[in-house]
């Protein structure tokens, strides 16, 4: 089984094959270079099951990795290309929203709640 740890700088969560030489989160934090300065959050399988993301003082809910949270937005990009389009069936107010939507999903992964998916953008 592998073991997760949360980068406090950039807000991943990566997994290391599980070692028995590195038994408690402290040798954990050692190996991973921490310096005492608890860069990294050692968690376990059901923690990032029921709280996958650590936000630096208690675990939150919300998807943990940047990089499903870009491929979410990007597929809302593209489920919504269409709105945009000269020729869409939507009234001056629909496409407008849809043109603001589209503004916050593409400024959403330098927003401080970024990869929080509980603070996803919303049409």
């Amino acid at each position: 089984m592998n073991w997760l740890f949360y980068t406090k700088s950039n807000g991943d969560i990566s997994s290391m094959p599980n070692n028995p030489a590195l038994d408690t989160d402290a040798q954990k934090r050692a190996f991973l270079g921490d310096d005492g300065a608890n860069n990294f959050e050692i968690i376990s399988n059901d923690d990032l099951l029921r709280h996958p993301t650590w936000d630096g003082e208690k675990y939150i809910s919300g998807i943990g990795s940047k990089q499903e949270e870009r491929d979410w937005r990007d597929t809302e990009l593209l489920k919504t290309d269409w709105a945009i389009l000269p020729d869409s069936p939507l009234s001056p107010e629909e496409h407008n929203a849809y043109v603001v939507y589209r503004q916050f999903l593409r400024d959403w992964p330098q927003k401080v709640n970024f990869p929080d998916s509980t603070q996803r953008p919303k049409l």
